[in-house]
Parts: structure tokens; sequence; C-alpha cells
């Protein structure tokens, strides 16, 4: 116990690296980020097939554009701001969220009576749909936090937390090979909770990041 904290305590107290040290990790995470979702593709066009699959990318599709919306581009607000240093980094950090979240809850129940017709000719996608959609949700409470360590210029965090959402969706599609799982609303709901029990871990290093706190 006291080793983790020890090296969660020098990830806080991690300085605004250097520029070509930044770029070569941001490229690095890029490149990973591509190979996790090669390899997701690969193993999720096997285990489906193309009609499941096809059902996968409806839900897939219309679940980003509703989780877009949710986020209302709050997200990259926040870098912005923060980097205006005109307010408490936390206090433009939780406003951005609490703004997004009230949106979110108007959005996904609208989303959630209207999904049924916009899907009208994939029916079988509509429960996955529906739960695709609360992505808006983890772009919110884990993209915002991740967004709000660029703007700290904690690169080596923030890279390390944008692998958060791609190694998630990894780790769900070989779980559901590797089970013979084939239900696409149950992929669509597991990928949704695994990001979402990074949630507490990701806003707690936000707030030992961040220069003043709350």
């Amino acid at each position: 116990m006291a080793s983790s904290q020890a090296i969660t305590g020098n990830a806080f107290a991690e300085q605004p690296t250097n520029s070509s040290r930044a770029v070569a990790r941001t490229m690095g995470t890029n490149i990973v980020i591509a190979l996790s979702a090669l390899l997701a593709g690969v193993v999720v066009a096997r285990l489906l097939g193309p009609e499941a699959r096809g059902h996968l990318a409806a839900a897939a599709v219309t679940g980003s554009i509703v989780g877009a919306v949710c986020a209302l581009s709050l997200g990259e607000s926040v870098v912005y701001f923060v980097g205006q240093r005109r307010a408490r980094p936390l206090v433009i950090l939780a406003s951005a969220a609490t703004l997004s979240l009230a949106a979110s809850s108007v959005v996904l129940t609208g989303a959630y009576f209207l999904i049924p017709t916009i899907l009208s000719g994939q029916p079988e996608s509509v429960a996955a749909a529906r739960w695709y959609c609360l992505i808006g949700l983890t772009i919110i409470l884990l993209g915002f936090p991740i967004s709000f360590f660029r703007s700290l210029e904690r690169y080596s965090i923030w890279n390390i937390w944008r692998l958060a959402s791609p190694f998630c969706w990894l780790l769900t599609v070989v779980f559901f090979a590797a089970t013979g799982n084939r239900n696409v609303a149950q992929m669509a709901a597991t990928f949704v909770f695994a990001q979402a029990l990074f949630v507490p871990l990701v806003w707690r290093m936000a707030r030992a990041t961040s220069p003043s706190g709350l």
C-alpha cells in the first residue's frame, strides 16, 4: 500500500514536460491507440460476422453522435479556459462537467425514445445503440478530466489516461470473444461500465494534480 501511494504521489507531483518529450510520448500513445483499435477491429469482425458487425456499427455511430452532443464540446473548452489562468482550474473542470451532465439528461432522454425511429431499418441495433449512447456520460466524466491534464501540461498523465477507453474496448471484445458471447447490446453495456470504473480515480487524480485544488 505504501509503495502504491508513493508511486501515485510521484505521478501527481509530475512537472510540465518539455515540448520534444511531450511530442514523442504523444506520438507513441497515438501509435498504441491505433494498434489497439486495429486489434479490436479484427477480433470483432471474427466474433460477430458481417450482420452483427453491422448492428454494432449502427449502434456505435448513433451512440457516438449522441455522446458528442452531450459533451457540448466543453472538453476542449476546459483546455482553453484553464490555459487562460483566469479561474481556479478545478472550478472550470467541475463547471464544464456539471453543465454537460445537465444537458446530457435531456439529450439522452430524447435519444432513448428516438432511437427506434432512427434505426427503424435495423431494429436489432436499438438496444445496443441505447447502451452506447451512455458513452456521452463517460466522455464527460472520464474525458473532461483527461483533457484537464493536458491543460495543465501534465502530458505523461494525459497520455496514460488517453489509453483508458481504447483498452476498455479491446478488453471488452477480447472477453466476449473468449466467452463466445455475440450479444451486441451486452457488449456495448460492458464497454460503458468498464470506462465508468475509472471515473472516481481520474477525478481523484485531477484534484491532486491541480495546482490550486477546490
